[in-house]
């Protein structure tokens, strides 16, 4: 396991290396499509968002 801050030198990098990214950062969309690998589970965590257009549970 590594932990990462969104100011880690080579962030990508260390991203591009994980089979799961776990991003509790507060805003949606902080973890890019070109910083992960096909494959690569992504859990983004974005606090205080509206749910989707047309979302259920």
């Amino acid at each position: 396991m590594t932990v990462a801050h969104s100011r880690t030198q080579g962030l990508p990098g260390i991203v591009r290396q994980t089979e799961i990214v776990v991003a509790a950062m507060g805003r949606a969309g902080m973890v890019k499509g070109n910083r992960i690998n096909l494959g690569t589970t992504v859990i983004d965590r974005a606090n205080g968002l509206a749910e989707p257009e047309g979302f259920t549970q």
